[in-house]
């Protein structure tokens, strides 16, 4: 299993539009209700926008995590959105995201959901991985770099 299974080519930007933290959790979420992932993006939004208030998801090298449970999603689902300029994010000026991970998580999807995120951080500190993917142009790219991340326990070396 991969984090390229929790996503598909519609969900995956190589140049997000927004070039704000609101205006990008909102670009992606749009794209999870357009694939039938979220049913209600404005609850779906609306619950991202409180975890990130609560607690923000900001990351070292430019990667961020937001991200949603609750009822209304149909399966643990994975959008990414890229920016080569980056979107300033969190409290500290001059922080930027230039990797957004979005996850929409269903409330039984506990153990799953625990393994894809330890896939993407293990990939977010792979710097080859992460610039394969920063330097992607098109979603069947992004697709191929999240397909070489492996989700589930970091294997034995």
């Amino acid at each position: 299993m991969s984090a390229g299974e929790f996503t598909e080519n519609k969900l995956l930007v190589p140049r997000l539009l927004s070039h704000d933290q609101l205006g990008a959790i909102q670009e992606l979420t749009k794209r999870l209700q357009a694939t039938g992932r979220v049913q209600d993006a404005a609850a779906f939004y609306q619950a991202v926008l409180q975890r990130e208030y609560m607690l923000r998801t900001a990351l070292t090298g430019g990667v961020v995590f937001p991200h949603a449970r609750g009822t209304g999603i149909a399966s643990l689902s994975l959008a990414v959105g890229l920016s080569g300029v980056g979107i300033p994010w969190g409290p500290t000026k001059g922080s930027v995201a230039r990797v957004v991970f979005l996850l929409a998580i269903p409330m039984h999807e506990t153990q799953r959901y625990l393994a894809l995120l330890a896939s993407l951080s293990r990939l977010s500190q792979d710097d080859d991985l992460l610039s394969s993917l920063r330097d992607c142009t098109q979603p069947e790219q992004m697709r191929q770099v999240l397909n070489l991340a492996p989700a589930g326990p970091t294997p034995d070396r």
